[in-house]
């Protein structure tokens, strides 16, 4: 009652002159019209010119009245905020009151009020250089690496990834993708992938082209690291044995400089295939169908881009674009029309 209706009674009070000026500015247009015929014609009718006075008295009055309701405003709107500024004082005087034997018993609640600030400020300095600390700590002593076993499904992809991109290539998710443009892959925390270009169509490097083992498509470069194969108690000499290297693998976060181990030559059953219809163009193209097997001759075109794919397909040799083809396991039956897994969905 002391402030919100104060102020609406205000704001309703401005509603007649905030009107009236919107109707001078409405007439300003007619009086200009009518000025500016008189300047052509030397001269108007009598009703205009009984309109151009009518409107010249209207604004000097406006212009005369305008003052003492803007003074009026503000007084009105002063006194509102006094009262509102009272009522405030009045409020943190009840709080006070109300919790003064809480304040009582704390340790400072006897110390003056300028030695209370000074050790407020020196905590919070103290506090400060403490989190300081704290950070430079953080980022000069890495943590421990934190190692899972990987199953025998995950082994054998990493080992087609190695093989096909080479270990500087591969790299491994840091934290959850998910795809929000065409072509975007959705990836989980951990998951290896190979990398065919480091930047899109538009030669944005911060959206790489990679390559999961199964299908391909565009992640965010800053959630990716390079992969590290971490040996488990094992020297490195046992390693070089096909046997024994494949039992000690593990996926980690580590820095550059763990001992990298050599990757056993096993061929892995994987293939590649096509992952989306594509009609050729030209006759440096090639058609393909959905899961058609696809011989890649070279990943990347003549000038060098990853963006097409040099293939055979039933005989014929042309230019695939890169993003149409995946990786897949090798199926026992050859029979592709009916794959036992789901395509990505079209591209547009």
């Amino acid at each position: 009652q002391l402030v919100f209706q104060p102020l609406c009674n205000l704001a309703k009070s401005l509603v007649g002159p905030q009107q009236l000026i919107k109707k001078r500015l409405v007439k300003l247009l007619d009086y200009e019209q009518l000025q500016e015929k008189r300047r052509e014609l030397g001269s108007v009718t009598y009703e205009d010119e009984t309109a151009m006075s009518t409107y010249k008295a209207i604004d000097s009055m406006l212009l005369a009245e305008l003052p003492s309701v803007n003074e009026v405003a503000q007084k009105w709107l002063g006194q509102i905020l006094r009262v509102f500024v009272a009522l405030q004082r009045d409020l943190a005087k009840q709080v006070l009151q109300a919790a003064g034997n809480p304040l009582e018993k704390l340790p400072h609640s006897q110390v003056p009020l300028s030695t209370f600030w000074k050790l407020t400020e020196a905590t919070l300095h103290q506090s400060g250089l403490q989190l300081s600390e704290f950070c430079k700590k953080f980022e000069e002593v890495p943590p421990h690496p934190c190692t899972q076993p990987l199953s025998p499904t995950s082994k054998q992809k990493i080992t087609s990834l190695v093989k096909k991109y080479s270990l500087d290539k591969v790299y491994q998710v840091t934290s959850n993708v998910s795809g929000s443009k065409d072509m975007d892959l959705t990836l989980q925390r951990g998951q290896v992938v190979g990398l065919l270009h480091d930047m899109d169509t538009k030669g944005n490097r911060n959206r790489w082209l990679v390559d999961t083992g199964g299908s391909r498509g565009y992640v965010p470069q800053g959630k990716l690291q390079p992969y590290h194969l971490v040996l488990d108690q094992t020297p490195i000499q046992q390693t070089l044995a096909p046997d024994n290297g494949m039992e000690n693998w593990r996926n980690s976060y580590t820095r550059q400089g763990s001992p990298i181990p050599v990757v056993p030559s096993a061929v892995p059953p994987f293939h590649t295939v096509a992952a989306y219809a594509f009609s050729a163009r030209s006759g440096q193209e090639v058609s393909l169908q959905p899961g058609q097997p696809v011989k890649v001759l070279e990943a990347h075109d003549k000038m060098g881009s990853c963006q097409w794919s040099l293939v055979e397909v039933n005989g014929q040799r042309g230019y695939v674009p890169s993003s149409f083809l995946m990786v897949v396991p090798l199926q026992e039956s050859s029979a592709w029309a009916a794959p036992g897994w789901a395509f990505p969905p079209q591209q547009t």
